[in-house]
Formats: structure tokens, C-alpha cells, sequence
């Protein structure tokens, strides 16, 4: 540990006016924001702690603070780090450090959780290399001498864990509310990270801010833990547990008669309570220890939630032993609330079944990926045309080879009897001589045996791809028999799906409404909860021009789930702007903090002024087959040199800044695509930074190449075997070595000849050298959707694992781009303009009477309608809030328009939190050019938009662009009414 410091007294001089918490998952999402922020306001110094900056910034993350999260070396800054774990949780347990207290209080609320009873089994588990004894390390470190400003959480879990995630996000958010805010300081928190685009509007590279989250999210069931507390406090009379019992009595009534007021998140923080308050009673953890692992059951289900109004769920699973199923169950409804014709299964659930269904884990091991019977057929009827063409030019051949021969007969005759024939008039005078007719009749025999030899291996190709047509045909028997397990598989999930519980928010708890009903729209509880949600989102939407709901699941969203997601409104623009797996846990958890649930104080709630949630769209919203395969095809003739690997390693080493992209880091995979098809759809797949669209596999090797050689991770040989470890042992030593040498500021030159050297042997001893001297492309095994292979060329990319490609392409480039404007504003405070994406400003005038809104006035119209919870939502809009739960006065939706008699008003610390230039979309440009009456004008002013967009690397809706190509090539049958396109298949 290094020192501690003192907490410094919040006398009113020293209190800042507003402290900002940023919250971010991976690494480049916290770092994007972070380091510009430190060298924003604090310089780039090494000794930052020594400068009078007047403020100073608190991170708190995972394990060890480290190179990862700054993206530079951590000496670079002034930095103190205090880590806590639980398994040491009585050391120091009065410290007067902050950081330490920080430290403290979190190990305090987490040891409380139970991590092992909150983990759902078989997803991906990021904190398993963070744990100690059972327990996880945390970190809290501060940079700079006076009152925290700024503070910084990496949150330790990903959406795959959802509810690990959610308990470690409510211990942060409650141990920084009890030790490093006041209450009375305004906080504006904001989360900022990447994710998919679920509207053909958002191409990658763009960010857009969100309103509200939609998710399908799955969480463990709490009442096996819950009776198991009960059984232990009736174990121990000795202990006056009254109170805990009664609490626990509470939620398991609401458990078990599925509570329309039932929360997990909620239910969660609950226990997390009762379990330390029965800790501090004198009971151990082994007497209140939570679910084992076989005794675990899941649900999930369907919600909106938004940060001031909170959760509101519409449909619960049952419990299942199996996330899979739980979550399969829902998604199947889900995919019917957008009406999903031939439903898919999730990859998820596929691989659930290889492991619970023998003969299905058989037939998918039999099956080849590939489906090639069409492309096989294709290549037989092109050979068939092949041999046509040949047998035609070979007999047209034969018959100039009669003739020649024939006319060389002749000019025999002629040439031997000359006088006597001509004379006697029999033939006329010979145009060619024999020698001539005996040079094109042997260049035809040539000709003709070429042609021969062609046909000849037509056949031999017909024969071999007949061959191949009959393996292909027995493929495509074992993948209709899969297909068939698929569709027995879902007939199944939808007839469970009759124990789902309705439209939980709207009070109407419609419990064993037959699924198989759906179809003939007899079912109530699914067209009321259809009906419901798809209010709830319009309200939350608010007709923005652009996409403000985002989409987030515990699972990989497959392009079948993205596209439902994005027409589940009902529009024909999606009103869904991004897929990711962590924003409803974000937005719950900021609902917490305002009501108090989580970060009192002295009895007082956070003082929460204003918030955001920010995604930048890293992948396309669909990427067609032709693409795919170009994708594919690509990855299988990509080649290396060392200058390709150097530039990569030494770009992560001097902290991945990408105003140093070399040459090596362009994509050649995008000229390859646009040599095929150079339309402005297939532009649209990309992001470019200055003009360069990063290689998904150089950045991955610039960023994971050597921290996999020191874990030994990155190896193809046998780690285990001894015969291997001398070799492995001094490569990551290199690779060690290297990092050192940069962090010590070595000469450039000697740390590229060394990783010139370390490549070189790692390549050759992974046999990753061609036979050319060439080197093949590493990959980082596991990271594209399980791939056990190090090389491109040898991995199967199929679905997801494109759609990766695409992802880290533009992801680290993009973060970084955004992250740095986010930081230029924090120091700004301004008006906010029309166009910006500011959610929330801080409180108005308390004497002020609000004006309702329009959309004020609607809700209060459709609140009146319904049951519940949303009657207590619509007295509340009167007021100038939307919570469903009692809510900090005074924070307010920017988003909705006001009349024009009450624009909108600005508090003093109101702050622009994320950029967004006001753009001209394509369906607007096609709207107004087919305004254009005169078609010749019409097709310049086309023409002139395409090569503006085209010189500005501008990406639009591509139906829309679509259109106005065809007006500027004169092919203009388009409406000139029509407004904007409707979206297309993700497929």
C-alpha cells in the first residue's frame, strides 16, 4: 500500500461546486475518458501529486490499477492506490485515508453478497483472475492533492454476469456516496462506452446518448437463498434476529405471489444488508452461506428502465434450472413482440443443447459449416455451359480442319497438273499454296488437342464436384435433422412460455395464458404487454429525431435479436439506438442512488443533478453474405511481415494513440470490398479515423499480443509440456522485457529490434511462417467467439465473430475520439443548443411553476388509462417528475420539446456531456432532393450530395443513399414523398 493520505476537511472553501462520476467497463471505454481528463486538467507531468492542481480525481477498478486502464504507464502520474479484500477486511478498519475508508466500506458491502451464490454459471466471468481466498480485489487509487472533482469506476464485471455486475456497481456507487460526496454537492453522473447499431441511422463511429433502456436481462432466483437465511435464523435462537426475519418473511411473500413492487436489483441490495447485519451479530459466513451451485434456478425478464423513473417490468419467466432456457423463453417472446417470422435460437442456447443433447452435440460435429450445395450446383452448371462452349469451338474447329484439307488436295492437283488443268479449264488458278494449307492444318491439330485437354479436365472437375455434391447432400440430411431439433426445441420453450407473468408493471399479473395462442391474437396478456410496452417506449422516445432507447441483454445479440429490437415499436425508423449488454444495470443503479436505496449520507441521498448514458456504435447495424464472405475469403490469403507486427506492438506500447496509426494499421479488406462492390451501403460498414480504417487484427496484436506471450496464452504448442517451457519461459521474459525497456524510455530503435526478434521466434515456433518467408496473422485464441486457434487463416469466422471484426475495427479509435471532446466539456459550463443530447439539467427555480410538455401531456393522457403504478406516475408528472419511485426534486428531461411560449431553461450547472455536430441525415437529403421538380436538376443536385458525402466520409441511412444514386444515374422511380426508408433485414 502506498500511503494513505489524510481526507481533507470539506470546509465551504475547499467543496467543489459539482463532482462528476464517469462509469465504464473495458478498459478503453474508462481510459477514453479518463486520461484526457487528468491531461486535461492536470497536465501530463510525471509527478502530478506534487503539482498544486486545487482538486484531484478518485479510480476505483479492478485488481491492481495498472498500465491496461490509463493506456499508459501508471508512473506516468502522481498516484496513490489503496487495494481491499474482503478476506483482509479487518485491517485498518478505522483509517482516516480515503481511499482507504473507500476501500473498506466496498470489501464491507460486498463481503455481504455472497459472489460465489451470485454467479450464474457458464457465462464469462471477468473477475475470476481478480479473486482472492474467494474474494475479489478492488482498488482505489487518487491522483492529485485537493478536493476530489472527479471520480472514475471501472466496473469490475461485464453484462454477461448481470447481477455480479449490478452488486458490484451498487457497492461502488454506495461507498463513494458514504466517504467521498456531500450531500449537498450536485453529481452528475455519466456511463460512456461502446456498443452495435440498432437503426441503419447509426453507423459506426457515431455516439448517441439514450432515455431509457430496453432489456432482457436474466437473473438468478433469490428465494432458494432467502429460505436458506430463514432456516439459519431459526437455527440460532441465542441471537435476537427479529428484525432480519421479518425482512426476510417480506421478500419471500413477494417471491413467491410474483409482486407487481418485487425488484431483484432492489431485493439484492436488501440481502446484501440483512446478510452484514446478522455478520456484525456474531452469525459466520459458512452458517449463512447462499445456494449451491446445483440448487441455482434462473428467470429472466423483459423491462424498460430509466434512471429517474426506474424499472418497469412487463413479462417474468418462471424458474428454471437452466439460464439458457429462461432466457431462450423470453427471447422467443420477445422476438413475437416484433413480429419475427421463423424465430432462430440463440447461440447461447445452441451450445446449451451440444452439451445436454447427445445426439444433437453428434450431428453438429458431423456438420460442416459451410454450406456449399448451391455454390456446388452453381459450379456444375457453370461447367456444364464450360464443356458446351468447348465441344462447340472443338467441332468448329474440326470442320476449318475438313476444309483446309480439302483445299489442300486441291491445290495438290493443281500445283502437279498445272498447265494441262488450267488449261483445260477443270479448276482455277490456286490461292495458296499446300505449304501454307499444311501450317493452319497442323496449328488447328494443336488447337483442337488444347481444347481436348480442357475437356478432359472439365470432366475430371464434373466428377469431382459430383463427389462433393453427394457429401454436400449428406450434409445438408444432418443439417435438416438439426433444423428440425431447432424447431422441436422452440415448439417446447413457447408451450413453457404459459408460465410467464404478464405485464407486471401495468398490475395485470396474467399468469398461465397459453403461449400456443399467440398466433390468433387470443391471448390478452401478450397483446396487453405488447400493447404497454410499446407505449412506455414511444413516451420515453418522445419522438426524437434521433434514437434514444437502447437494447441491452446478458447474452451475444445476434443479428436476428438486433433487427427485432429495431421495429419492435412498430415504426418504420427504429427508435432503438444501440445493442449492448450493460446499460439496464447503469440505469437502475443511477435510479437507486436518487432514491436513496444506495449512498446515504447522514440520512441523505446522493445529490443527483444530472445524468447520461453514451454509446458509441462500434459495428453496423447488418452486414450482408456478400460481405461475410469477402470477409472470410480475406482472412484466408491475409499475410504479414515483421514491419506489420513491430508498428502494432510499439503503437499499444507508447499508449495506443491513434494520431500514430502506420501504414501497416489500414484494413486492405476494405479496398478488397470496395474492388467488389464500391457501393456507398458497403462504405457505410466502416469507421474511419483521418481517413484510416484500422485493422481489427494489427490493433489486436498491438493491444494483446504481448501481455498473451508474458500469460502464455498466446502460444499454440503445449504449455504444459516441459519440453516447451524453456522456450515459453524466455519468450515472455522478452515480451517483459520490452514493456520495461519502453516504461524506462529505451531507445525506439533497440525496443523495434527486439521486437522484430521476438516475433520472429514467437511465429516460428508456433509454426506461423510460410513457406514465402511470409507470416501468418495472429489471433488471440478465444476472443472471436471461442476460436482455439492463433491464426486467421485457420479460424471458422462465421456471425458474431464478424461482426467483431467490424467491433474492434472502429471501437478503440472511436472511445478515444469522443472520449476526448467529453473531457474538453467537463471544465465548460454552457447553454445547451437545440441539437444536443443532453438528458437532464439541473433543478429549476423552486417557486417556478412547470408548464407541462407535450410529452407531459401525453403521458398524463395514457397514465389515466392504466392501472397501478403508472396512476402513481401520472400525479407525479404534475409535479415535474416521471419516477414511479419518490425521486431527488428537481432533475429534468432535456429531451422533450417544450412550447414555444416556455423554451427550454438552463440551470447554472447545467453541461453539454457529449458532442454531436447537428447532421443532415440521408432520408432528410433524399426528402429534399426529390423536392427538386426539374429531373435534370434533380439528378446534379444527387449527384453533387453523393460526391460530397463521399469527400467528407460521410455515411448515411443506406436505403436512403441507395435512392439517390439512383436519381443521380437517372433512374428516379422513387415517391417524392417519401420521408425516410424503412429498414431493412439485419440478414
Amino acid at each position: 500500500m502506498l500511503g494513505p493520505k489524510q481526507e481533507e476537511t470539506l470546509s465551504q472553501e475547499s467543496r467543489p461546486e459539482e463532482i462528476k462520476i464517469h462509469l465504464g467497463f473495458m478498459p478503453e471505454e474508462v481510459a477514453s475518458v479518463l486520461k484526457p481528463i487528468i491531461n486535461t486538467r492536470m497536465g501530463t507531468d510525471a509527478a502530478v501529486s506534487t503539482m498544486d492542481t486545487g482538486e484531484s480525481i478518485l479510480i476505483i477498478s479492478r485488481g491492481k490499477i495498472t498500465d491496461e486502464l490509463f493506456e499508459q504507464f501508471v508512473s506516468n502520474f502522481g498516484i496513490e492506490q489503496y487495494s481491499e479484500n474482503a478476506s483482509t477486511l479487518t485491517a485498518n478498519p478505522g483509517a482516516e485515508g480515503i481511499c482507504e475508508r473507500i476501500a473498506h466500506s466496498l470489501a464491507s458491502y460486498i463481503q455481504g453478497a455472497d459472489i460465489t451464490a451470485t454467479e450464474i454459471v457458464g457465462a464469462k466471468y471477468k473477475m475470476r483472475d481478480f479473486m482472492h481466498d474467494g474474494k475479489p480485489e478492488l482498488s482505489v487509487a487518487r491522483i492529485g492533492t485537493g478536493p476530489i472533482t472527479q471520480i472514475c469506476l471501472q466496473l469490475p464485471e461485464m453484462g454477461l454476469q448481470g447481477d455480479l455486475a449490478a452488486v458490484y456497481t451498487m457497492g461502488m456507487m454506495d461507498a463513494i456516496g458514504k466517504h467521498a460526496l456531500d450531500p449537498t454537492t450536485p453529481v452528475t453522473v455519466s456511463s460512456y462506452g461502446g456498443g452495435g447499431s440498432a437503426s441503419e441511422q447509426l453507423t459506426p463511429g457515431q455516439l448517441n446518448n439514450c432515455n431509457a433502456v430496453l432489456s432482457l436481462r436474466t437473473h438468478i432466483d433469490l428465494l432458494p437463498q432467502v429460505k436458506n437465511l430463514i432456516t439459519a435464523l431459526n437455527a440460532r435462537s441465542d441471537i435476537d434476529t427479529t428484525d432480519e426475519m421479518a425482512q426476510l418473511q417480506r421478500i419471500q411473500t413477494e417471491i413467491e405471489t410474483q409482486s407487481t413492487s418485487y425488484n431483484h436489483n432492489h431485493t439484492q441490495n436488501n440481502l446484501i444488508k440483512i446478510r452484514n447485519q446478522l455478520i456484525a451479530k456474531g452469525l459466520t459466513e459458512q452458517e449463512i452461506k447462499n445456494t449451491e451451485e446445483k440448487d441455482k434456478r434462473y428467470y429472466t425478464e423483459i423491462s424498460l428502465t430509466d434512471p429517474q423513473g426506474g424499472k418497469r417490468t412487463f413479462l417474468r419467466t418462471a424458474s428454471y434450472d437452466a439460464r439458457e432456457k429462461a432466457e431462450e423463453v423470453a427471447h422467443l417472446v420477445l422476438l413475437d413482440f416484433a413480429n419475427t417470422k421463423d424465430p432462430l435460437l440463440t447461440s447461447s442456447y445452441v451450445t446449451y443443447l451440444k452439451k445436454t443433447n447427445p445426439e444433437y452435440a453428434e450431428l453438429q460435429k458431423n456438420l460442416d459449416p459451410n454450406n456449399i450445395i448451391e455454390k456446388t450446383l452453381a459450379q456444375i452448371e457453370s461447367i456444364a455451359h464450360q464443356q458446351d462452349s468447348l465441344s462447340e469451338a472443338i467441332n468448329e474447329k474440326k470442320r476449318a480442319h475438313t476444309s483446309f484439307v480439302r483445299a489442300k488436295l486441291k491445290a495438290s492437283l493443281y500445283e502437279n497438273n498445272q498447265l494441262s488443268l488450267t488449261a483445260s479449264g477443270n479448276l482455277p488458278s490456286s490461292t495458296q499454296s499446300t505449304d501454307d494449307l499444311s501450317r493452319k492444318i497442323a496449328k488447328l491439330d494443336q488447337e483442337i488437342a488444347t481444347l481436348k485437354a480442357e475437356e478432359e479436365a472439365l470432366d475430371r472437375t464434373a466428377t469431382e464436384l459430383s463427389v462433393t455434391l453427394e457429401t454436400s447432400l449428406e450434409n445438408e440430411a444432418i443439417r435438416k435433422k438439426i433444423q428440425a431439433i431447432h424447431e422441436e426445441e422452440i415448439a417446447k420453450l413457447k408451450q413453457q412460455a404459459h408460465e410467464c407473468y404478464w405485464d407486471i408493471g401495468g398490475a395485470h399479473v396474467m399468469n398461465m395464458q397459453k403461449y400456443d395462442a399467440f398466433r390468433d391474437g387470443t391471448n390478452p396478456g401478450f397483446d396487453r404487454t405488447k400493447d404497454y410496452l410499446i407505449q412506455a417506449m414511444h413516451r420515453t422516445h418522445d419522438n426524437s429525431e434521433i434514437p434514444s432507447i437502447n437494447f441491452a441483454a446478458g447474452m451475444f445479440i445476434g443479428a436476428q435479436t438486433k433487427e427485432a429490437v429495431s421495429r419492435i415499436a412498430g415504426s418504420d425508423t427504429s427508435i432503438v439506438a444501440d445493442v449492448n449488454m450493460e446499460d439496464d444495470v447503469i440505469a437502475e443503479i443511477i435510479h437507486m442512488t436518487v432514491t436513496g436505496d444506495i449512498g446515504k449520507r447522514d440520512g441523505q441521498a446522493i445529490a443527483l443533478n444530472q445524468f447520461a448514458m453514451a454509446r458509441v456504435h462500434c459495428d453496423p447495424f447488418s452486414i450482408t453474405h456478400q460481405v461475410e464472405d469477402e470477409f472470410k475469403a480475406w482472412c484466408k490469403q491475409k499475410t504479414a511481415d515483421k514491419d506489420y507486427y513491430t508498428s502494432a506492438i510499439l503503437w499499444g506500447l507508447s499508449g495506443f494513440d491513434p494520431n500514430n496509426l502506420s501504414d501497416d494499421a489500414k484494413w486492405t479488406f476494405v479496398d478488397h470490398l470496395k474492388a467488389i462492390d464500391d457501393s456507398p451501403e458497403n462504405a457505410a460498414l466502416f469507421y474511419q479515423y483521418e481517413g484510416i480504417v484500422v485493422d481489427p487484427f494489427w490493433r489486436e496484436i498491438g493491444t494483446d499480443f504481448l501481455a498473451s506471450i508474458m500469460n502464455k496464452s498466446a502460444f499454440a504448442i503445449d504449455t504444459r509440456d516441459t519440453r516447451n517451457a524453456e522456450t515459453i519461459a524466455g519468450l515472455a521474459k522478452e515480451a517483459a522485457t520490452i514493456k520495461q525497456m519502453m516504461r524506462e524510455g529505451a531507445d525506439p530503435q533497440e525496443i523495434k529490434a527486439r521486437a522484430e526478434l521476438l516475433v520472429f521466434h514467437f511465429l516460428n515456433v508456433n509454426n506461423m511462417i510460410n513457406i514465402d518467408g511470409s507470416y501468418k496473422v495472429w489471433a488471440r485464441a478465444g476472443s472471436w467467439c471461442g476460436n482455439p486457434e492463433r491464426s486467421i487463416d485457420q479460424i471458422g469466422f462465421v456471425g458474431a465473430a464478424i461482426d467483431r471484426g467490424f467491433y474492434v475495427s472502429s471501437n478503440m479509435n472511436a472511445l478515444i475520439e469522443h472520449g476526448k471532446r467529453i473531457a474538453e466539456k467537463q471544465t465548460e459550463t454552457m447553454s445547451v443548443p437545440q441539437e444536443s443530447i443532453v438528458l437532464y439539467e439541473g433543478p429549476r427555480d423552486p417557486n417556478e411553476t412547470p408548464q407541462l410538455t407535450a410529452k407531459q401531456q401525453r403521458d398524463a393522457h395514457l397514465a389515466s388509462l392504466l392501472e397501478g403504478r403508472e396512476k402513481l406516475r401520472a400525479t407525479r408528472l404534475t409535479e415535474g417528475q416521471h419516477s414511479s419511485t419518490p425521486a431527488k426534486e428537481g432533475i429534468k428531461t432535456l429531451g422533450s420539446e417544450e412550447p414555444q411560449s416556455a423554451p427550454p431553461r438552463v440551470s447554472r450547472g447545467s453541461v453539454m456531456f457529449f458532442y454531436n455536430e447537428k447532421k443532415i441525415t440521408g432520408p432528410r437529403a433524399l426528402t429534399e432532393i426529390q423536392k427538386i421538380q426539374d429531373p435534370a436538376q434533380r439528378m446534379k443536385a444527387a449527384d453533387e450530395f453523393i460526391k460530397w458525402a463521399r469527400a467528407h466520409n460521410r455515411h448515411f441511412n443506406p436505403p436512403a443513399m441507395k435512392e439517390i444514386k439512383k436519381i443521380s444515374q437517372g433512374q428516379d422511380q422513387a415517391d417524392p414523398t417519401l420521408e425516410r426508408s424503412k429498414p431493412k433485414s439485419a440478414r
